[in-house]
């Protein structure tokens, strides 16, 4: 019997399609719940001190699911607080480019700008700045009655296109 054929013979053993033990959790809500538990106390113990902005400490050994406590311990956070009927912006960064603090608050403005870009006209416009999107409006008149709409467009390269 091949490796993949044994591979795929354990997974029908245990009721599964594919291996829900990644390096990199799922984003989704949903699909996090299915593969994680048994971590009910912890998050029950963090979510107070989240909720009062106080900072929580996790760590541990690669694998053993820092992420997936995270990303369940913001989205209960969310959950709770949407229940309580209050707002509380909640970012979360896997990773943050660069190494200089310029890049840290960079990524900084860029998750806030792109959380709030649906409800403030400012913050999609530094969002797209960001981005490097610009959006330039003018309007003209041309003899005193036609109204002319001029929208340019415009976008700088990533570095890997640049590349």
């Amino acid at each position: 019997m091949s490796t993949l054929s044994r591979y795929k013979a354990t997974l029908q053993k245990w009721g599964l399609k594919e291996n829900p033990f990644r390096p990199i959790p799922p984003d989704d809500p949903q699909e996090l719940a299915r593969i994680f538990y048994g971590r009910t106390d912890k998050i029950e113990l963090a979510l107070p001190a989240l909720y009062e902005g106080r900072n929580i400490l996790i760590r541990g050994a690669w694998g053993i699911g820092k992420t997936a406590t995270i990303l369940t311990l913001l989205h209960r956070l969310q959950a709770e607080v949407a229940e309580l009927n209050e707002e509380m912006l909640v970012l979360y960064f896997g990773s943050i480019p660069g190494d200089s603090p310029n890049d840290f608050y960079r990524a900084l403005l860029f998750g806030l700008a792109d959380t709030l870009k649906e409800k403030d006209e400012e913050a999609a416009a530094i969002f797209d700045s960001i981005r490097g999107v610009s959006f330039t409006k003018a309007k003209k008149n041309i003899e005193g009655k036609v109204n002319l709409g001029i929208l340019s467009l415009g976008a700088k390269p990533t570095p890997s296109e640049v590349q």
